[in-house]
């Protein structure tokens, strides 16, 4: 039986397919409903309350129309006004729709013959009206519909069993509807049937009210459900009733339908308002409230814009509602994003840019119409007055505010550089924390988080929740999650931002280390010498050395061996490091007439370089002050590894207080011992007892560190 996952992407593809086969179905049905209205060899065209004919370069005013159909017709302006809906009352409607009924009978002839005001009559000829005759009053709701039909069909079959993509779906539906029915009426080269206009309008109103309700009920459960899916369900179906109002002519006028669609876009602006509230802690959602938004307030804006300007005009019937249908497809392209979440993590910096761009083109119309009409001024010295003032005044402004509220905490390049820097010479134990501390402080994330799995450059995840980066621990990357604190998602600039830093460190860590692999070599080579040739000098004058000479070259030959350990900066055997450090504080005590107690030591830990000057110098520093100060007759050594490495040395001397250790060193050997990872402790009672204790690992060796 196949899966649910299966069987969701089957139904997915036959979705789209149907939906695909749909919209070229509309598409010819639209463009057959518009070829076949009939057509004559001229254009009439309503202006100043009446109606002219144009030809070529001929233009008149018509007084009467006749052919073997009709005797005699007096066309008026409102017989060819664009949306008749416009007409003040239902009786100018009816006048309108008789007046189409005569005006297509008349169509139906060969021939229609025009009178014209002052100048001879014209006969147009009919003629087939081909595609190249269709104008933008059709092609603009058309292709509009079409293309929110598909996209909304699109969304839909991704995710068919979900109410929020059907509600989508439901809309690009309702939207199309009204769109082609508009296109073929709206652009008639003369008159409609009139049962076929009728039919045309009842579409065009009902999927306008669709188109509301439907955008309704789905900001009333996305992004965030704010109403159970049966109020929305019920918004949904509140078309029915707007529709039988509407035909029922209880809305008060043919454009009653506009002030519903108004109460509707009321609506919609109260549930952004409301989603904005309820997606205030949830990023993902309040970026796709932000699509949504901001595609609302351009498309509402536009249109209201068109609007306003033919009623400040005097001439609502004037105005073509085919550009309606643009400002509906920026609404409806938006709400598309916003419920296919396509891309939320960019939300944010297209929404500042449309605005900032949107907002610049209202302050240039609005300065140049006030430099016209108030100051008085010549068109074009107030468009450019009026383009001066937005580049020199609101581009800057606008660019700062960019600056504050999109790029954030954006680094320039010098501080970048230093945070790299930072960074890559840092100790390597180190790189990680300070490249956590420094993405925490760039983002402000909710989570810094190691997962498993390496990255070799920044990655958005999650719709813009996660950014996952890489990281200097090796099997890992990091994971931030939620930046500025749980508000915000990552976007490209962060994205692009982090890519650049890490390239930044990783090619200072890359040369850094190659650099150390160079000088490391040279170091091997100086140590290998030290030790093949100066070292071997030493041990052969140690061989025929006298008595007096003898400690001198075995602690010259140790320092040879700890400087070569340095150099190298590799561990040494400890119990090599024991052995000399022995045979130096054996040699000095017998010559200061004290015995010495210290078994040797059989270890395979080792102990590095810091450990070990700490060791050889305290050793030192520890049989100075017994020679110096103790009186003792004895010196006992202790040595045991546990968890480490414990050196005892306890003398039989006079002893003396601990408190008073001023002048003796002892302080500089706790603090030197502390350095080096262990510690030194002290007491005094019958003689001196310092106990020493180092960290020392068990690894084996190899090359220069098992010197002989």
């Amino acid at each position: 039986m196949p899966s649910k996952v299966a069987v969701d992407r089957l139904l997915g593809n036959a979705a789209l397919w149907g939906v695909a086969a749909a919209t070229v179905a509309f598409a010819v049905l639209t463009l057959w409903a518009a070829l076949s209205l009939p057509q004559f060899s001229g254009q009439f065209v309503a202006k100043d309350d009446a109606v002219y004919l144009t030809t070529g370069n001929f233009e008149g005013r018509v007084t009467g129309l006749s052919n073997p159909q009709v005797l005699l017709f007096t066309p008026e302006a409102a017989d060819f006004v664009p949306e008749p809906d416009t007409l003040p009352s239902y009786a100018d409607y009816d006048r309108f729709v008789s007046r189409q009924a005569v005006l297509n009978r008349m169509a139906q002839g060969d021939f229609i013959r025009v009178w014209i005001d002052g100048a001879p009559v014209h006969d147009l000829r009919r003629q087939p009206r081909t595609i190249s005759d269709l104008t933008p009053h059709f092609w603009s709701p058309m292709v509009t519909g079409l293309i929110v039909f598909f996209i909304g069909g699109w969304v839909w079959a991704m995710r068919p069993r979900e109410l929020v993509t059907r509600l989508l779906f439901f809309n690009a539906f309702g939207l199309m509807i009204s769109a082609l029915s508009m296109a073929v009426y709206g652009a008639r080269p003369l008159a409609v049937e009139p049962h076929l206009f009728l039919s045309l309008m009842v579409l065009n109103h009902a999927g306008a009210a669709l188109f509301g309700t439907s955008i309704l009920a789905l900001l009333m459960i996305y992004p965030r459900q704010l109403t159970s899916g049966n109020w929305a369900l019920a918004m949904l179906f509140s078309v029915v009733p707007i529709v039988v109002a509407d035909q029922m002519r209880l809305l008060g006028s043919p454009g009653g339908t506009y002030l519903v669609n108004g109460v509707h876009t009321l609506g919609i602006l109260g549930l952004i308002a409301a989603q904005a509230v309820a997606t205030r802690h949830d990023p993902r959602g309040r970026a796709a409230l932000v699509w949504l938004g901001v595609s609302v307030a351009l498309g509402t804006v536009a249109w209201m814009t068109v609007v306003t300007l033919y009623a400040l005009s005097g001439d609502l019937t004037a105005m073509p509602e085919a550009y309606a249908f643009l400002s509906f497809l920026v609404i409806y392209l938006g709400l598309a994003f916003a419920v296919s979440r396509f891309r939320l993590f960019e939300a944010g910096d297209w929404a500042f840019r449309i605005l900032f761009f949107a907002l610049a083109a209202v302050l240039f119309i609005a300065l140049d119409a006030a430099l016209v009409y108030v100051a008085h001024l010549g068109q074009s010295p107030a468009m450019t007055v009026a383009m001066l003032l937005i580049a020199f005044g609101y581009l800057p402004l606008r660019d700062g505010l960019w600056r504050r509220l999109v790029r954030g905490k954006a680094m320039d390049d010098e501080a970048r550089f230093a945070a790299a820097l930072d960074i890559v010479h840092a100790p390597a134990t180190e790189r990680a924390d300070r490249w956590a501390n420094l993405l925490h402080g760039l983002f402000e994330p909710l989570r810094v988080e190691a997962i498993p799995g390496d990255v070799t450059q920044a990655t958005i995840a999650g719709e813009g929740v996660d950014l996952r980066v890489p990281s200097f621990v090796p099997g890992q990357s990091l994971r931030l999650s939620e930046p500025r604190l749980g508000r915000g998602l990552f976007g490209p600039t962060q994205e692009r931002q982090v890519r650049q830093l890490w390239s930044l460190i990783d090619s200072g860590v890359a040369g850094l280390e190659a650099y150390e692999r160079g000088a490391k070599a040279e170091r091997r080579k100086v140590a290998q010498d030290l030790h093949d040739d100066v070292g071997a000098r030493l041990l052969s004058g140690l061989m025929v050395a006298d008595d007096r000479t003898r400690p001198i070259l075995q602690s010259a030959l140790a320092d040879i061996r700890t400087l070569s350990s340095a150099m190298l900066a590799e561990a040494a055997p400890l119990d090599h490091v024991l052995a000399d450090v022995r045979a130096e504080a054996a040699g000095r005590l017998e010559a200061a007439g004290i015995a010495l107690d210290w078994e040797p030591l059989d270890s395979t830990a080792v102990i590095d370089h810091a450990q070990q000057k700490a060791l050889v110098s305290g050793v030192r520093e520890i049989v100075s002050n017994i020679i110096r100060h103790s009186g003792a007759a004895q010196v006992v050594v202790a040595v045991r590894l546990d968890k480490g490495l414990t050196l005892t040395i306890a003398d039989d001397g006079k002893g003396f207080d601990v408190n008073l250790t001023e002048g003796n060193g002892l302080p500089g050997l706790r603090v030197r011992f502390s350095a080096a990872g262990g510690h030194a402790d002290i007491s005094s009672g019958t003689g001196v007892c310092v106990t020493l204790h180092l960290p020392v690992t068990e690894r084996i060796l190899s090359g220069m560190d098992a010197y002989g």
